[in-house]
């Protein structure tokens, strides 16, 4: 089994490196699109391979891709206090690693959304403040590398962007949609501001380890979004989602006005408004060549498909029971199907798209998918499903089999519904985390009680309970 997964690893890393970015999807083959399952995660609990997660537990508004396709970064936002970005191996559905940001005035934990890769190997992570107001910073993360005081993910910078008060009190802010595009010799790294101010930033992040703000960009270094200049019919934007760069430097923003959404695009200064293109409840756009691809909060599964530079619409497609794959098929033992709440982010890695899917509420999973988009990337595809489907064989769930009860229905930190996006409190947490010191175990149980939800020290690096494996039982 090792053997074969380690053939068939090798195998990807090649065929990943010869992916390029050109879409073999037409117009025609987005209605039929069909995806693959990789990864379930419900309450902490990563279905898929039956493994605890240490950190993050669900609310995966924060999504990214190694450029190779065989990392995804999942930025948890709830309960509070557990907040992280969980490293995923695509290859075999298993965390792989951890980052923690714990601020140091009050040793919580940052909220890690907006999420992005570079392809050096580095991960960009947007870092909300526990609670959302005053400050947000940006941290730049080796993900190929863990740090040697904690075990996590190595952090070789952290950035302020943006300070309206002290940190947890005044104006409401986060950090949503964050893109880093190479453009010429330099790297840039785009970050949206949203909540009570909504602010795009540019940050010269050729040397990751001392970012720099593009005073060029924009109005000394940001687009203020909410200025008359960048009215959309009349109206002022009053909320910024998740955005993309294509490569010739126009951005592209989902938007939200008194009157609609949009996506708005911008020139590559950062100082004009080009246009501004309706749908409702526009939330993420991805770029495709001469396409572009926008999820929308109005279903929590249909995304649209735009011809540029017209935004003439060509097609839409949902994800759904009825074009998920699942590898070895859907399992309770395992992955099984499960509706789509809400898909916050499309990235690309490996000749595929990825789409990241939040939950809502403890009772809810979070999810990823994979679609095929190159012919390298069909290969890809089939070499992740069959890693997968080795993965789920390899189990033994023949012995020692028990259903657990099923968490109670709280609400997550920010839950986005499928008719407004809208702001709730934060799960309360069980215990409060006070030192991350932590590589990934791999134990499975459906709810984790007692068992490393308090960090002392590296004493406690490995958790102190057994752990049962526990059957997901599926909603009704």
């Amino acid at each position: 089994m090792k053997k074969a997964l380690s053939v068939i690893t090798a195998l990807i890393l090649v065929l990943s490196a010869m992916a390029v970015t050109a879409s073999a999807v037409s117009d025609a083959d987005w209605a039929g699109i069909k995806v693959t399952q990789i990864v379930q995660v419900g309450g902490g609990f990563n279905y898929g391979p039956g493994e605890e997660l240490d950190y993050g537990k669900q609310t995966m508004r924060g999504f990214a891709v190694s450029p190779d396709g065989t990392k995804v970064f999942g930025g948890f936002l709830n309960p509070k206090n557990s907040s992280a970005v969980v490293m995923f191996d695509t290859m075999t559905g298993k965390a792989a690693g951890y980052y923690v940001y714990y601020q140091p005035l009050d040793n919580q934990t940052s909220y890690p959304k907006g999420l992005d890769c570079d392809d050096r190997g580095y991960l960009y992570v947007g870092l909300a403040y526990t609670p959302n107001n005053g400050v947000a910073n940006m941290a730049v993360i080796k993900y190929d590398e863990t740090d040697t005081q904690t075990g996590f993910l190595k952090q070789v910078s952290l950035t302020e962007v943006v300070h309206e008060a002290d940190p947890g009190t005044g104006a409401k802010v986060g950090i949503n949609g964050l893109k880093v595009k190479a453009v010429g010799n330099a790297y840039y790294a785009y970050v949206v501001v949203n909540y009570d101010v909504d602010y795009l930033y540019r940050f010269n992040v050729t040397i990751p380890e001392e970012p720099v703000l593009d005073r060029s960009f924009g109005t000394d270094g940001r687009i203020l979004l909410q200025s008359d200049e960048f009215k959309i019919e009349e109206k002022n934007i009053t909320e910024a989602q998740y955005m993309d760069v294509d490569d010739s430097g126009i951005i592209y923003v989902c938007v939200n006005t008194a009157s609609g959404e949009y996506i708005a695009t911008f020139t590559d200064d950062g100082k004009s408004l080009l246009g501004a293109y309706s749908q409702r409840k526009a939330y993420c756009p991805l770029v495709l060549d001469d396409r572009i691809l926008v999820s929308s909060q109005n279903s929590p599964n249909e995304i649209v498909v735009y011809k540029l530079p017209s935004f003439e619409k060509v097609s839409e497609f949902t994800i759904n029971e009825a074009n998920t794959v699942i590898p070895g098929g859907s399992n309770i033992d395992h992955i099984s199907q499960d509706q789509v709440n809400s898909i916050c982010n499309i990235k690309i890695g490996g000749g595929c798209l990825f789409f990241g899917d939040q939950c809502a509420t403890t009772g809810d999973v979070d999810q990823i998918f994979l679609t095929a988009i190159t012919d390298q990337g069909k290969e890809f595809e089939a070499a992740v499903f069959a890693s997968i489907e080795a993965t789920f064989n390899g189990l033994d769930t023949t012995e020692e089999v028990t259903t657990a009860a099923e968490p109670e229905q709280t609400t997550a930190e920010e839950v986005i519904s499928t008719e407004e996006v809208t702001t709730a409190e934060e799960v309360a947490p069980t215990n409060e985390v006070t030192t991350a010191a932590k590589t990934p175990e791999t134990t499975a149980a459906e709810e984790k009680k007692g068992c490393g939800s308090s960090v002392a020290g590296i004493a406690l690096l490995i958790p102190a309970c057994a752990a049962v494996f526990c059957v997901r039982r599926k909603k009704d």
